[in-house]
């Protein structure tokens, strides 16, 4: 299995987690995606209990760090002093 280089993704996604399958040649990846305040590390953990087989794992981290080490974001989600971004009515 291929371990992942960060030049083979826009910047955007240079933050990522892989586990390669265990077992031999990977059949298929799974791609995990983190919500709002979390890691790619914590979706690695929970791609590695599923305990695909013949399954390797890449789990992308969001760009944006979050206030207070509460993780990360794919988007800007919170003002410089912590509060919520108030949506714009459009």
């Amino acid at each position: 299995s291929t371990t992942p280089h960060k030049s083979w993704f826009p910047a955007a996604l240079s933050s990522f987690s892989f586990h390669a399958c265990a077992t031999g040649p990977a059949a298929n990846l799974l791609v995990l995606i983190h919500g709002l305040g979390d890691s790619a590390d914590n979706f690695l953990s929970f791609g590695r209990r599923l305990d695909l087989p013949a399954t390797s794992l890449l789990a992308f981290g969001g760009p944006e760090a979050l206030p207070f080490d509460m993780g990360h974001a794919w988007f800007p989600a919170f003002e410089a002093d912590g509060e919520p971004i108030t949506p714009s009515a459009s």
